[in-house]
């Protein structure tokens, strides 16, 4: 699945009554010629399953997945706007009600650090204020991000993206569902601390009850197999498994630490106690491949520097 982020503003009633999703296929400038306008563009990419946030006066208030690709049609009825040209792109969407909403200052110094570069057109301005545009195309580890943030919507939304593709929803809906509530992970916590031995291969830490099961792909982004995979997880010490989690640092084949600077210090690190040169040793092939995608979601490039701090 992709993900995006849409700006709805007064159209958020709209959106909400009749679950869908409009932009203009272009404008009209002055010259009378057509022109592209780079928050519409990615409306046209939308494809069946992809995961579009909905941002409201900064709050993310619905998470909608797409029930079918974008398609031309003409303008709403609906849309008092009479000075955007009649052709455009709809999407067709069910709606999750994320209640309450997620201000996007939950997330948005982590989006910026790692993500931001990566979105297109870019999703905040130089002054960290979300972008003009109406739509935006945002990378996958972005959308975990936010999913993350939403609790047991992340559940609801990953389960209707795998139900929409297998082509078992006919109808559309929206459920209201609590922010509050986490996903539990109670067999997959004790298979991943077994796997490691019930303690954290980076800092050592051996008190289970401080221990947190982190999966290495994160869990809105895996498959069924994956999600439950021993092997596509670390027990780590609870500000190591914040930094992994959120991509602040990744490791490589050899297990050594990297760092992503534009986001964390090693000054940081060193007060939250994870050495700078920290490692994990033994990695197997799969929890390597595991790690290959989780530097990709977080854009550890090849060349990457390692700490030898």
């Amino acid at each position: 699945m992709s993900f995006y982020w849409v700006n709805i503003g007064k159209s958020y009633k709209e959106v909400k009554d009749f679950n869908f999703l409009w932009a203009p296929a272009y404008a009209i400038g002055k010259n009378g010629k057509k022109k592209i306008n780079a928050g519409w563009e990615p409306v046209k990419e939308v494809k069946a399953g992809d995961v579009i946030f909905c941002n409201r006066d900064q709050n993310i208030i619905y998470v909608a997945v797409a029930r079918k690709a974008a398609y031309p049609d003409k303008r709403p009825e609906t849309r008092a706007f009479v000075e955007w040209e009649e052709e455009g792109f709809r999407i067709d969407v069910d709606l999750t009600f994320v209640s309450p909403s997620v201000h996007i200052s939950e997330f948005r110094d982590a989006l910026i650090a790692i993500h931001n570069k990566a979105c297109t057109p870019a999703l905040f301005d130089r002054n960290g204020k979300v972008s003009q545009q109406y739509m935006v195309q945002i990378p996958p580890g972005a959308g975990a991000l936010i999913l993350s943030f939403i609790g047991d919507a992340e559940a609801d939304v990953c389960d209707h993206v795998t139900e929409r593709k297998k082509g078992r929803l006919t109808q559309g809906g929206t459920r209201e569902v609590s922010a509050q509530a986490r996903v539990g992970q109670g067999q997959f916590r004790d298979e991943v601390l077994a796997l490691w031995k019930n303690s954290c291969p980076v800092t050592g830490l051996s008190n289970k009850e401080l221990l947190t099961a982190s999966h290495i792909v994160k869990w809105s982004l895996s498959n069924e197999t994956e999600k439950i995979d021993p092997n596509n997880g670390f027990p780590l010490s609870p500000a190591l498994d914040k930094l992994f989690d959120r991509g602040y640092v990744s490791f490589n084949d050899r297990g050594e630490l990297l760092i992503n600077s534009d986001a964390v210090s090693e000054r940081d690190l060193q007060c939250l106690g994870v050495a700078p040169n920290a490692r994990i040793k033994g990695l197997n092939s799969q929890q390597k491949s595991y790690l290959a995608r989780h530097r990709e979601l977080y854009h550890f490039g090849p060349d990457h520097p390692v700490s030898k701090s």
